[in-house]
Formats: C-alpha cells, sequence, structure tokens
C-alpha cells in the first residue's frame, strides 16, 4: 500500500504531502496494518473538514526534480 496523504492547507494554499511512518517499529507495534497507520496519519495531520486525498506509492511521481511545480486538481 505505502500510500501518501495530499491535502491543501487552506490559509497558505500550499500543498501539503504527509507521510506516514511507514517501517517505524515503535508505530508499527500499535498499528499493525498499513492501512491503521495511514488513518492515524490521516487523523492526527489533516485538520478537520478539509478534503484529502489518498495517493497510492505507484501513483506518485519518482523524479523529484520539479517538485516546487507539481500541482494538484480536484
Amino acid at each position: 500500500m505505502r500510500a501518501k496523504v495530499v491535502y491543501t492547507d487552506a490559509e497558505t494554499g500550499n500543498l501539503v504531502l504527509v507521510h506516514p511512518a511507514y517501517g517505524d517499529s515503535v508505530t508499527s507495534k500499535r498499528y499493525p496494518t498499513e492501512a491503521a497507520l495511514l488513518q492515524r496519519a490521516i487523523d492526527k495531520v489533516v485538520p478537520a473538514g478539509v478534503t484529502y486525498h489518498i495517493v497510492e506509492q505507484e501513483d506518485w511521481p519518482t523524479d523529484h526534480t520539479f517538485v516546487d511545480a507539481w500541482e494538484w486538481s480536484d
């Protein structure tokens, strides 16, 4: 799975990328599945009422050369 979460910050208009702590030994004991860890990241980081999107790892660009130019549209 290794999904990431993206949303737009309401105050700045910037795209926010959330990387759950996959493979972390401490959180993996408390959240044994990747789905549970992803939900924890959403609950903890994404502000209430904000629309977010879950992007699977295989759909994420591998070339970060122009990361500042990335755009997201709903």
